[in-house]
């Protein structure tokens, strides 16, 4: 959660401003969210990413090819999430956040002895904080790179 509100923080301090219109629950409320967002995708995509297609992908490969590849792979699974959850226009800068959170990832899970809870609460930070705030219209590149995190 530190590392969600801290790239809130970078937001507001590169223009961004708060969302007036962004719909803040509760404490239950949003407990019930970050319970929901880690057991369907904190739960749901990293073991699969990290657990089971990471150490594949490092046999015989650096510890950074291989979560480049895993980011690329990330990001195709989440093509279909265009223009529901993701804007086309921000794809590219959305695809090297994936890649980036990749390689933070692996290093996280190499240096925890292939353990998934980092990753797990990582993965689920991001998207309780990232619609704090309104990006400065600058374009779509600062725009997407705002909310991806």
């Amino acid at each position: 959660m530190v590392l969600a509100f801290a790239g809130v923080a970078i937001n507001l301090a590169t223009g961004a401003s708060l969302d007036p219109d962004a719909a803040l629950p509760g404490f239950a409320g949003w407990a019930v969210q970050v319970v929901t967002v880690l057991v369907l995708i904190g739960l749901g995509e990293e073991p699969a990413w990290r657990g089971y297609a990471l150490p594949r992908l490092l046999a015989g490969r650096s510890a950074l090819a291989a979560a480049l590849l895993l980011g690329l792979w990330h990001a195709l699974w989440h093509l279909p999430l265009f223009g529901v959850e993701y804007d086309l226009a921000n794809g590219l800068p959305w695809a090297i956040t994936v890649c980036c959170f990749a390689v933070v990832t692996t290093w996280m899970w190499l240096h925890t002895d292939g353990n998934l809870l980092l990753p797990v609460l990582l993965h689920t930070a991001p998207r309780r904080c990232r619609r704090l705030t309104t990006p400065r219209r600058v374009g779509a590149q600062r725009e997407a790179l705002a909310r991806s995190v």
